[in-house]
Formats: structure tokens, C-alpha cells, sequence
């Protein structure tokens, strides 16, 4: 800041480029490319041919890992895939 308490112009070029930069990342983030696909419990049940209590009981009791977003159960669909996986060497 000059002596006059102003803004000087490569503080203000400093600052556009600052929040240029943060809203890039902001964008990025919210352009579906760091987000993760989630499944509801009808679309493991699905996928696994089971019940959907079947589902609410292996995820209520951690066999399953799930997260509440809004009230309502998702499931990564990675970690499905990687149960899936785990499920099927542990069966041979």
C-alpha cells in the first residue's frame, strides 16, 4: 500500500492473479474430475443381486463402507469394486 493508503498497481496485479488462481482451482474441483462416482443402495443391491436390507445391514454394520450425504447412504463406487474384488479372491 502506498503512503497515501492506496492500493499500488502490483498489489492489485498481485491480487487479481491470487484469485484468478484460486477460482481455476475452485473450477477444476468442481468440473466432475476430482469427484468421486457414488451409488446409491437400490444400485449396489444391483449390483451385487442382493436385497436392499442386505445392503442397509452390511452397511450398518461396517462390512460396507458408505457415507450419509443429506440424509441419504452412497457408496463410492470404487470401494464397491474393490469389495467385489477382495470377495471374490477370498472365495478361492
Amino acid at each position: 500500500m502506498s503512503a497515501e493508503g492506496k492500493v499500488t498497481s502490483v498489489e492489485l496485479q498481485k491480487t487479481i492473479n491470487t484469485a484468478v488462481g484460486l477460482l481455476s482451482g475452485a473450477e477444476r474441483a468442481l468440473s466432475g474430475a476430482d469427484i468421486e462416482p457414488l451409488m446409491t443402495a437400490e444400485e449396489v443391491a444391483r449390483y451385487f443381486r442382493v436385497g436392499l436390507q442386505t445392503v442397509y445391514n452390511m452397511s450398518s454394520s461396517g462390512t460396507l463402507p458408505s457415507v450419509k450425504i443429506g440424509g441419504a447412504l452412497r457408496f463410492r463406487k470404487s470401494e464397491i469394486i474393490a469389495y467385489n474384488e477382495n470377495r471374490r479372491h477370498q472365495a478361492k
